[in-house]
């Protein structure tokens, strides 16, 4: 039987937050929930207006972290306790931020306002205790969870779409540059050895590379229907893939179940899949979420 949970606004990230447990978070309108492998609400936390980009929070100290459009702000039990000013983002530009390996980071744009950089801070102080060049101004980030202490990271505008993989635990910042400029990181495979990415604006296959070398595994063209194109989400299940396309006719897209080396098989209409547990995806139609 099917479960499902009613999104309370426009859904700017859904991620893995524990791929074993089956754990999900969602960050829609002004709330960030962490949704349980039967989508039940473990945690959510109310967001100020004019958050930008991603939000994040540790469910076991009640700690949420956000962008407020000039500065890092990291609330515990609701009270602020420290806010960390940066460089003002510009109309339809936004980073994001999260909590990982006792520390606070957050993607911000740089003092001259036209690449962005990586900020590692001090969870209790705000304090930057270390930084990283990541290229041009994003117009979003999205946060892709990885094996043995490594984040992916995607970053996107309208000219390309980038990750970064970032080894959150190391000493000083190790942040390493994924191969291409034009495809989206969509998720990497739970045992750690594969990530998986859609093309850019639909354009292309989708395509699975080895990590951490990033060697071509496998690639799916779109449908062969006449301007077919996947969209820009896609998640493995198991080892099979699943994805979403637009056939380009007018005609209601459909997601499909790809597994390695035999046909795609119909799997749900017009939606997209978010990342659920290691034997489940996620279906999100624009309304609900739905455990699949």
């Amino acid at each position: 039987m099917a479960v499902a949970y009613t999104v309370p606004g426009p859904v700017r990230s859904i991620r893995s937050f524990d791929r074993r447990a089956g754990w999900t978070f969602i960050h829609a309108g002004s709330e960030l929930a962490l949704l349980g492998a039967d989508l039940d609400p473990l945690g959510s936390w109310r967001l100020p207006a004019g958050v930008v980009g991603l939000a994040d929070a540790d469910p076991i100290t009640d700690t949420v972290v956000f962008d407020d459009g000039s500065g890092i702000v990291l609330q515990r039990h609701g009270k602020t306790r420290w806010r960390r000013e940066h460089a003002q983002w510009g109309l339809e530009q936004g980073g994001g931020t999260w909590l990982s390996s006792g520390h606070a980071w957050a993607v911000v744009p740089s003092d001259n306002g036209v690449r962005c950089e990586l900020l590692r801070m001090n969870i209790h102080t705000g304090v930057v205790t270390g930084t990283a060049p990541m290229g041009s101004i994003p117009s979003g980030i999205e946060l892709v969870s990885g094996a043995e202490g490594w984040l992916g990271i995607g970053i996107g505008d309208d000219r390309a779409a980038r990750a970064w993989f970032l080894r959150s635990d190391a000493t000083s910042i190790d942040l390493r540059e994924a191969p291409w400029r034009n495809r989206v990181l969509t998720d990497v495979h739970v045992s750690g050895k594969y990530v998986l990415t859609a093309p850019q604006g639909g354009t292309g296959p989708l395509e699975v590379f080895s990590w951490p070398d990033f060697e071509p595994v496998w690639t799916v063209a779109a449908p062969s229907l006449p301007d077919s194109a996947w969209l820009e989400s896609a998640v493995f299940v198991g080892d099979d893939l699943v994805a979403a396309f637009d056939p380009g006719d007018g005609d209601i897209g459909e997601c499909v179940r790809i597994p390695p080396n035999r046909s795609m098989a119909r799997v749900g209409g017009e939606s997209w899949p978010a990342p659920g547990g290691t034997g489940f995806w996620i279906e999100y139609d624009g309304q609900q979420l739905i455990r699949r």
